[in-house]
């Protein structure tokens, strides 16, 4: 297919969108569940092959053949991530490739940088020099900026 499966940017990873498709080809049986489970795990690997790991996703993008699967959906997808959930979007979508039942596309940040802050609260200790005096600060956040 012409597509990469993620590309780098700034140090900013794009995924391209994940079926639950399994080794050997072919859908995950059993239907959304299964489905959603192989696909989040997928997204997991690649992920893992960049040396990254699901706390480092940002945004989700996520399409779903019916709406009405979203809360079977939901349940699994909140088991891939803790309570730091990455900002989501999600709309139903007609004829996904494979005749999926769902595809989910990522974003993920290679490192945090200096002055980014996530959704928990960090407490971050920072060590500075000014005119030879040591000042010690902690810095609290919690907004979302990603810089």
């Amino acid at each position: 297919l012409p597509l990469s499966s993620a590309v780098e940017v700034d140090g900013m990873l794009y995924l391209s969108g994940a079926l639950g498709t399994v080794a050997g080809g072919g859908l995950a049986a059993g239907g959304i569940g299964p489905e959603t489970r192989q696909t989040m795990e997928n997204i997991k690997s690649l992920l893992a092959s960049e040396g990254l790991t699901m706390d480092r996703v940002v945004k989700c993008t996520v399409m779903l053949a019916d709406i009405k699967e979203w809360p079977a959906f939901n349940a699994i997808y909140a088991d891939y991530f803790d309570r730091n959930y990455p900002a989501r979007s999600a709309f139903a979508a007609s004829g996904l490739a494979l005749g999926a039942r769902v595809e989910v596309e990522c974003m993920a940040k290679r490192r945090w940088g200096y002055g980014d802050r996530c959704n928990n609260p960090l407490i971050i200790p920072h060590t500075s020099f000014y005119l030879g005096v040591i000042a010690r600060v902690t810095v609290m956040e919690n907004i979302v900026d990603y810089r």
